[in-house]
């Protein structure tokens, strides 16, 4: 299955509700989805793919326990996609990403030279940048969206006039998010290459050494520091946004996670202080989210 990745927007979304289950369950046509969601029907179908999986259509929105239990397992659906999508050309749901991303980059100049014989034309435009076209772009600044760029295996990602494919065992010099940034964290996960082998890893996360247990890397607190600079919608997703991931390090490690701290590096976890200038703020009800003393109880950079 394919797995997208995208911007809500402010639009009248095509969302799965209590109400809409019955009808959503007979089936619908591609026509009555939303531009973006009909692109990456499009996408899928044309890379030989039977189904996609969407936030909106594949979680309950408006039942508190299908939404628990789901978002809990959302790092696991991204890893195990056999790639994902991501829209960020799109800032809504009723927008659509294909015909912006297959189009001439902006920017492009023309130039045709009528001095010569016989006349000649080229053409400039700015190179695509993975840093600047994906990992400053918008949909990249979601909070929720740091897990689903983090787990997957391979992504392609649809940009104004620019397509990339970035895969997990692709060496990178970006610096926020990259294939190659948090390599044990990512081993942890079964993603990049590690001691199992580049064709195993992206099946089996790695299994600890007899005597050796696994224990939380210290490159949870770097991947902290990416989500902090990241916007949520609802503050209250604060710690749901990477329930995924926390849920399968616990799983591995046995470390207590507790107010998006772990046990095993607790000492070093507490050692946050502000990122910006702009400084940090409390939510509306912070007492709902965690305790003062853990970065998670802040809104702002750390």
């Amino acid at each position: 299955y394919v797995a997208l990745s995208h911007r809500w927007g402010t639009s009248q979304h095509f969302t799965t509700t209590k109400e809409t289950m019955a009808a959503r369950e007979q089936g619908f046509h591609q026509d009555q989805l939303p531009a973006t969601y009909r692109d990456a029907v499009t996408t899928a179908r044309n890379l030989g793919f039977a189904y996609l999986w969407i936030d909106s259509l594949c979680i309950v929105q408006d039942d508190a326990a299908d939404w628990k239990s789901e978002s809990q397992r959302m790092g696991n659906i991204f890893k195990h996609a056999s790639f994902t999508i991501a829209a960020h050309c799109a800032r809504g749901d009723d927008e659509g990403f294909l015909a912006r991303a297959l189009v001439k980059r902006g920017g492009t100049v023309d130039h045709h030279h009528h001095k010569t014989s016989p006349e000649t034309s080229f053409t400039l435009y700015r190179r695509g940048n993975l840093a600047m076209d994906v990992t400053a772009s918008a949909l990249c600044r979601r909070g929720w969206v740091l897990q689903e760029r983090f787990m997957a295996s391979r992504t392609i990602h649809f940009t104004d006039g620019q397509v990339f494919a970035e895969t997990t065992d692709t060496e990178s010099t970006t610096t926020f998010y990259s294939p190659s940034a948090a390599p044990a964290l990512r081993a942890m996960f079964g993603l990049g290459p590690h001691r199992a082998g580049a064709a195993e890893c992206l099946l089996s996360p790695i299994t600890p050494t007899p005597g050796e247990p696994l224990t939380v890397p210290l490159e949870w607190l770097d991947l902290v520091e990416m989500y902090s600079n990241c916007e949520l919608t609802k503050a209250s997703d604060k710690l749901m946004a990477i329930a995924g991931m926390a849920r399968e390090i616990q799983r591995q490690t046995g470390s207590v996670w507790a107010a998006g701290l772990w046990g095993d590096i607790l000492l070093p976890s507490l050692l946050w202080m502000p990122g910006a200038a702009a400084g940090l703020r409390r939510p509306a009800c912070p007492r709902e989210r965690a305790p003062s003393w853990s970065w998670a109880a802040w809104d702002g950079s750390v």
